[in-house]
Parts: structure tokens; sequence; C-alpha cells
């Protein structure tokens, strides 16, 4: 078997910290000298830190470090004018992303997620959203980006997380945000007589609080109003003109937010009154 090495040696990370741990076998010393060197590669020349420690020190820690940067120690055992050094290298663990916010996106069922990246140095992000337990994606987003849009989501609330990453190190935030509700499916007429118009259609996909219904005249003008419950999926509105064309809209509500659906719909034609027949001709 080799020779035994008579120093060994560790390197514990946090995010400003890199605690440096050896063990000393057999090896007689008066003292340990620790010299630190960034290894970033937003840094050209590094710098060096000396530390002196005395014959009984096992562990040190280097703070005031900068978040997520790689640094190469030097600890060496000294007695007399003999010296033996170690080299490790030690990375912090990158700073967490600020400001991170989940908006509905300008699309419907589309999220906005945005931030802003933390002190230090960082490799890359990674983007995780989540519906309850259920993971719906992960995306790798370069150091640069600090906006991404998701898209075709299921309406409701989400979970957002911005992973960090420096090396193998990783430091996370989190958040929630909620897109907007998506608009109600297959909205037709159900019944159309003279003076009332019944419409149907599917509910919305995810999470609605209710709707809003509106049957506007041809002009734009509000002819009439309801709100129902969330599971409602039909309405009449009655006390129309016969013949007239009318646009009905379903708004889906959640937490504020809203989208809608609309069609257009006439009434059915009143026939004509007092219908007679003189000298063989209807009148």
């Amino acid at each position: 078997m080799g020779e035994r090495s008579p120093l060994r040696c560790g390197a514990w990370p946090w995010v400003t910290v890199v605690q440096v741990i050896w063990w000393s076998h057999g090896l007689q010393r008066w003292g340990t000298l620790i010299t630190t060197r960034s290894r970033s590669s937003s840094t050209t020349r590094g710098f060096t830190r000396p530390v002196t420690l005395g014959n009984e020190a096992r562990d040190h820690r280097l703070a005031s470090l900068t978040p997520g940067r790689l640094y190469k120690m030097v600890v060496s055992t000294f007695s007399g004018p003999n010296q033996r050094p170690q080299f490790i290298e030690g990375r912090t663990v990158p700073s967490q992303v600020r400001n991170l916010h989940a908006r509905p996106g300008e699309q419907a069922a589309s999220l906005r997620v945005s931030w802003t990246p933390g002190d230090g140095d960082v490799d890359m992000y990674t983007v995780s959203l989540s519906q309850g337990s259920h993971l719906l994606e992960t995306r790798p987003v370069p150091k640069h980006v600090t906006e991404l849009d998701f898209q075709g989501l299921v309406p409701g609330q989400l979970r957002v997380e911005v992973q960090s990453l420096s090396g193998i190190l990783v430091n996370n935030s989190t958040t929630t945000g909620r897109t907007g509700p998506a608009a109600v499916n297959g909205l037709t007429v159900m019944t159309a007589n003279t003076s009332g118009l019944s419409f149907i259609w599917r509910p919305s996909e995810g999470y609605v609080d209710g709707y809003d219904l509106f049957l506007y005249n041809v002009d734009e003008t509000l002819r009439g109003r309801q709100t129902v419950e969330a599971g409602t999926q039909k309405c009449s509105f009655s006390g129309l003109v016969p013949g007239t064309l009318y646009k009905m809209e379903v708004v889906s509500r959640s937490r504020g937010m809203s989208s809608d659906s609309s069609i257009l719909a006439r009434t059915v034609p009143a026939p004509v009154r007092s219908l007679h027949v003189q000298g063989g001709k209807a009148y």
C-alpha cells in the first residue's frame, strides 16, 4: 500500500463562507497557513488572503466571500523551516434570486415569471413550474435571462421555483402565481322565441369563482345582466324584442382576473297580426 498522506483537507460551503477542515496524521507541526485565491471566470487577477493558525487548529471559516464563486485554497502545515502544502478547491453557495414574481401572461392560460439576479456568481438558472404535487415543467435558463413565459397551462394556482446554480451547488427561491381563467367553451343558443333567448356552454377549464353574463343590444348598450355560480352551464333572458339581434357574453372570473366568450343571437320575429282574407286575398 502507498504511504498515507499526513494531511487531508475538505471544504464545506455556505453562501459567503467556506469552512476548510483538515486532518493531520503523524506530522509534528507548529502551525497552519491557509492561502485563498479566487478562481472565478469573472476575475482575471484573483486575490490572495493568507491566514495563520495555531498548532491545535483543525478547521477555519473563510468568511465575507463572494456567493457562487470558486476558490483555490492552499493549506500548509509548517514546523520551523519545513512546510507541507495541500491544495483544495471550494465554492460558496450561490445566492438566491431576488424580486421573484409570477403573474398572468398576455395570453390566456399563461404565466410570466421574472426575477432579479442575486449577488455574486452563477452559472445558470432552472425554473420549475408545478401545480399541487404535480411537476409540470422544468426549463434551464442562461444566467443573462431574467424573465420567462409559460403557455398552455391549466388555469389555476401554480408554484414557481427558481434555482441558482454554481458548479454543483444550488439555492432556491419560490413563489406562487395564478393564470387568468379560461373562457367557457361551446357557447351556443339553446332555444329562441319571440321574446327570449336561452344559452348553454361548457364550463371553463380549471378554477373559476363564477360567471358574469351580459346581454347587449346591437349598439353595445346593456340589455340584461346576471351573475351565476361556477357550476352553472345555462341561462335565459326574457322580455326581448322579436326579430332583434343581440350579443351574449359570458365572463369567467377568478381572483380578480377574467376572460370572456361571446355569441350573436336573434329572437324569433313576431307573426303578423289580424291576418284575414278579403275578396280572395289575404290581409
